[in-house]
């Protein structure tokens, strides 16, 4: 499953949550729910390969190089609208 990180927050005892885009969905994965370290890796928009059963995320990849070419796309057509004065 490839899921986007949208953003990571804390519960009400300090946990880490990993909130990723699935589609038009959101899953929320405490720091507990994934390989040890992987939080720590992460940041927004990163693109990851991941199995996800059960709340849980095993298995994961970071496509580091997918995530750089969706950023570099999305500066690109965010330029495009600039306004100019």
């Amino acid at each position: 499953m490839r899921l986007i990180l949208d953003r990571i927050v804390s519960n009400e005892l300090g946990k880490k949550i990993a909130v990723f885009e699935n589609d038009d969905s959101f899953i929320n994965v405490s720091e507990e729910q994934m390989p040890d370290g992987l939080i720590d890796k992460l940041y927004s928009g990163v693109i990851i390969e991941a199995d996800y059963s059960n709340g849980a995320i095993s298995n994961v990849r970071l496509l580091t190089d997918e995530t750089e070419n969706k950023r570099a796309e999305m500066k690109s057509r965010l330029s495009r609208f600039s306004r100019k004065k």
